[in-house]
This record gives structure tokens, C-alpha cells and sequence, in this order.
């Protein structure tokens, strides 16, 4: 496997496959590993032998579909330029052109549309299994997974004991811009993309940012709180009536003229993360006590995570997104999670975090406890080969390691 093979592989399931950059370097090894290194090898394959390695069955069947149009195309190339130009080749060509295929009939979308009048449809279909803190099961645990999902579960994890006030839609969104933010890096680092394909990968200056795990992740300021009427759609609404369309935060003095709320304090891009001296206290009161965010932060701000390549194109509305807001999705943040943990490893995995963070929430400012968050990540994460090759590689992650992180006591 050369890192040629790793690219042309890439850019078929980035392009005529059409799967996200995380999801294709995820998959590039396996695949490679099965000797299936191009649309043609994909093509022929078994669709069985591709479900094995996309545990996503619309995905396997998605990937299997695009090497068959890609091999037909190519096929057909040759026959067009190898046939004489006459009324043989002609009729020739006629048959050779590959047939459409009706539309196939799509799977009931489980995830729940968006409703612009009522925001707390945001929250709906994010939970997530209960967490298990039994530590000696928790210590005889491995799980095996890639690097991006184990990010994208300590994100959110720490977006519970850094921001408590966040929804769960903001964290999930925050957690995912996180996610895309890395991979866009590393990804042109180490020369798997072109740097042409990271123009639209930029947010222009003056768009407020917040540190998520030492990282700065672009915002759009949401007013949908569950305690308001007033709701993200209805304010970007006016804000494009007004010709400031995808200019919620830029700046402040412009969001209240435009809406009349009030924001509360104003942030930084460390702002977030400041508190009073009580603040730990309040978290973890705020977390046994069940109380909702709206009633413990009255006055915290919330986001969504910009999306820096929606940004660059015209807005398309959606179900899920009938504004057309340029943000990460929170569902398609929640939905990668749970594929790609087992259903009995996830509790236990959520029920490893949860004990570690408990145990430095009450020691550790938000500030601090956010940087410690991405060392913790990397210290578990797992082993893999550098450069292309190790993208989307798996390796082992010992639960016992992440408990081992905990603060000691006394």
C-alpha cells in the first residue's frame, strides 16, 4: 500500500462515492487492505464484503453503486472511442450505453425534522445510552476503534463539564466543527488533499470563536433557548431581510439592534470558558440536580458551530436545517457517534469520561480543564501508522487508561 493508492482511493470516495472526508479516511485502509484499491476492484466485490467494513448498510451499498457507475463510464469511454463512425458503430454505441436504472425507493429517515417555530425540536433524537460507572467492568474494557469518533466523544463530554449550559444540539455542533476542523489539517499535512481544496476551509475575520479542547472553533450566536420564543431561524430571517445574512456575531452591537435581546456578558475567544470562583460548585450542583440549563444560565450565551465550507455557498434549506444556517448539523455529529460504538461499549466508554471528569471538575477552572481535555485525548487514543497509511487505521483503547487519568486523591 503506497500513499498513491491511499489518494486515488480517497478521491473516489470523496468525489463519485460522494462519503465526508472523516468517513472516506476511515474506510481507505480497510478497503486497501482487502484489496479492493480501486472503483473496478470495488465494483466486482461482493456487496457482503463491503458491509463488513461500512457498518453503515446505506453507505456499503452507496460506495458499491458509485464504483459500478464509475467502472460502466469508464467502460463505455473505451467502447465510444474504439467504434468506427458509421452507422454499425453507431448502433453499436447505442447498445453499449449503460442503462439507468430506476431510482431506488430511500429508507424512512429516523431523524426528526427540524420545526423553525418551536426550538427545542433541535434537541430531539440527540440522547445518548446512560452511562455505566461500574469501574471494574469498566477497567476490563477495550474497545477498538479510529481516532475521529474517540474525539468526537471526548468533545462532547467535555462540552458537559466546560459549558453545562450548552444544549445538547450546540455541543454536538460544536463537537463536530471540532472534529472537521482536525481532520481538514491533518488531512493537509500530510498531502492527502490538495491545498486548492481548502480555499473554502477558511472563515473570513470578524466571526467570534470559542476554544473547544485548546482548538478555536468559528460561531454563530443562537437566541432559540428554550425559555424564548424568539428562535435562531426567525432572527437570521430578519438579519437577511436586512442584507447581513450569516452575520449573527459580527458584531455584538449588531445581533441587539437586530433582535432587541439582550446577549448577556460578552465573550472572548476564551470568554466561555471564565468564571467565578463558585463556578465548579454550580456545575456539578447543576448536574445532580437535573435542573434544566435555561433555569441554572439564564444569561450564558449559546452557538452553533459555523460551518466554513457552507459559508462559501449559496444557503440550502433542509429538513433538518429550514434556515439554511451555515452550521454543523448536530444529528449528523450524534448519528456517526452511535455507529461507530457498539451498543454495550458506548455506556461504559460515556461511564470512563464521566468518572474522569468528575473527578477534576471541582479542582479545575473550565479554562483549564478544557486544555487538560485534548492531553487526556491524546494520552488514550489509538496507535496508528503515521502519514497517509494510519489514516482511518483502528487500533485498541483500554477504558482502565482513561480512569487511570483521574485525580488522585488527596
Amino acid at each position: 500500500m503506497t500513499s498513491t493508492d491511499v489518494q486515488s482511493l480517497l478521491q473516489f470516495l470523496t468525489g463519485p462515492a460522494k462519503l465526508p472526508l472523516r468517513d472516506a479516511i476511515s474506510k481507505a485502509k480497510p478497503l486497501l487492505a482487502d484489496g479492493l484499491s480501486s472503483p473496478d476492484l470495488i465494483a466486482k466485490a461482493p456487496l457482503d464484503k463491503l458491509q463488513q467494513i461500512f457498518a453503515n448498510e446505506k453507505a456499503a451499498k452507496q460506495v458499491h453503486s458509485a464504483a459500478k457507475r464509475v467502472t460502466k463510464s469508464v467502460a463505455s469511454k473505451k467502447r465510444s472511442a474504439s467504434t468506427q463512425d458509421d452507422a454499425s458503430s453507431s448502433n453499436n454505441a447505442t447498445e453499449n450505453t449503460p442503462s439507468i436504472s430506476p431510482p431506488k425507493r430511500r429508507k424512512k429517515n429516523q431523524t426528526p425534522s427540524i420545526d423553525a417555530s418551536d426550538p427545542q425540536s433541535w434537541e430531539a433524537g440527540l440522547d445518548l445510552p446512560a452511562p455505566v460507572r461500574d469501574e471494574n467492568l469498566i477497567s476490563i474494557t477495550t474497545i477498538t476503534t479510529n481516532r475521529a469518533p474517540l474525539l468526537l466523544v471526548f468533545t462532547i463530554i467535555s462540552l458537559t463539564y466546560t459549558h453545562p449550559w450548552l444544549p445538547a444540539s450546540s455541543r454536538f455542533s460544536l463537537a463536530q466543527g471540532l472534529l472537521d476542523l482536525t481532520a481538514s489539517s491533518k488531512a493537509k499535512s500530510i498531502g492527502i488533499t490538495r491545498k486548492d481544496e481548502h480555499k473554502n476551509d477558511i472563515i473570513e475575520e470578524g466571526y467570534k470563536k470559542i476554544r473547544v479542547l485548546s482548538k478555536e472553533i468559528p460561531i454563530l450566536r443562537r437566541w432559540d433557548t428554550p425559555s424564548t420564543s424568539t428562535s435562531s431561524f426567525q432572527t437570521e430571517t430578519n438579519l437577511q431581510k436586512q442584507g447581513q445574512s450569516h452575520m449573527l456575531d459580527k458584531p455584538p452591537s449588531d445581533d441587539v439592534k437586530a433582535t432587541g435581546i439582550n446577549p448577556g456578558p460578552s465573550t472572548s475567544a476564551a470568554g466561555d470558558l471564565s468564571s467565578s470562583p463558585d463556578a465548579p460548585m454550580s456545575r456539578a450542583r447543576g448536574r445532580s440536580s437535573g435542573s434544566s440549563t435555561s433555569s441554572l444560565y439564564p444569561n450564558r450565551p449559546i452557538y452553533w458551530s459555523l460551518s466554513p465550507s457552507l459559508l462559501s455557498q449559496p444557503p440550502t434549506a433542509s429538513k433538518l436545517n429550514p434556515s439554511a444556517l451555515p452550521i454543523h448539523l448536530p444529528h449528523a455529529a450524534h448519528s456517526y457517534l452511535i455507529r461507530s460504538f457498539s451498543q454495550d461499549k458506548l455506556p461504559l466508554l460515556l461511564g470512563a469520561l464521566h468518572l474522569l471528569y468528575e473527578s477534576w471538575v471541582d479542582t479545575l477552572d473550565p479554562a483549564d480543564l478544557d486544555r487538560k481535555s485534548w492531553n487526556w485525548y491524546c494520552n488514550v487514543r489509538p496507535v496508528v501508522e503515521d502519514g497517509p497509511e494510519g489514516w482511518g487505521g483502528k487500533g485498541p483503547v483500554n477504558l482502565k487508561n482513561i480512569l487511570s487519568l483521574r485525580k488522585k486523591a488527596g
